[in-house]
């Protein structure tokens, strides 16, 4: 049987652009079922997206600050991550096991508690990096 997140993985590689990595965001918080009508998923999907161009270390003070800028007035980082920790709990209570097994580690799903908003970020954006490794992959693929 193929791990989940390798056949999501893949599964999008084939069917996704691979310049569409804000539309593979909002696909997998769709997924995942960030509640979209609340302030968490707009700061998740933006923090996702700085965190996945980063090429440091991921701080969860430092991506929270990039995305409060881009409210006007900014968003405090206090208010940022009540609203994403928020919106992952709401995710969590009405889960979908295995959903959530194609974006993150199965340690994290185990656990009784939702991840934090460092770890559930950093899943996603490895996530992401794996997808973008598998899309190379399947581009080659096609040449040969």
């Amino acid at each position: 049987m193929k791990d989940p997140i390798f056949a999501r993985a893949e599964f999008l590689a084939s069917n996704m652009k691979r310049h569409n990595v804000q539309s593979v965001i909002l696909l997998i918080l769709y997924d995942l079922r960030i509640p979209v009508n609340c302030d968490g998923f707009g700061y998740l999907k933006h923090a996702i997206l700085i965190a996945s161009r980063t090429t440091t270390q991921i701080m969860e003070t430092e991506i929270f600050e990039a995305v409060g800028n881009l409210y006007t007035p900014k968003v405090s980082f206090r208010n940022m991550d009540t609203a994403v920790h928020a919106a992952i709990q709401k995710a969590w209570k009405t889960r979908v096991d295995d959903r959530w097994e194609r974006y993150l580690p199965e340690y994290l799903i185990e656990r009784r508690k939702p991840p934090s908003n460092l770890e559930f970020i950093c899943a996603i954006v490895y996530f992401l990096e794996f997808w973008q490794d598998c899309y190379e992959k399947e581009a080659n693929y096609e040449t040969t």
